[in-house]
């Protein structure tokens, strides 16, 4: 069946308690090193998981894997 209207998220959603200060912007990481990159993957997973069990059609990332959606930028960026 072909879906009318499929459903998905735009931005970011919120980041695991666990990984980042909630409601923060520009909240640092609150893990380092491997726990960072495991602690990234888990709360892609988990993500997927609450959009999946949502029903949401088109899922994302919830760009869970970054900071804020500027910082791949500036972060490279001398002066």
């Amino acid at each position: 069946m072909t879906t009318l209207l499929p459903t998905s998220t735009a931005g970011s959603l919120p980041k695991p308690s666990w990984l980042a200060k909630p409601e923060t912007l520009w909240s640092p990481w609150k893990l380092q090193g491997e726990e960072l990159i495991e602690g990234k993957q888990d709360a892609l997973r988990l993500t997927l998981d609450d959009q999946d069990r949502a029903g949401i059609d088109i899922v994302s990332d919830g760009e869970q894997t970054r900071q804020h959606f500027v910082t791949t930028f500036i972060e490279h960026l001398n002066g």
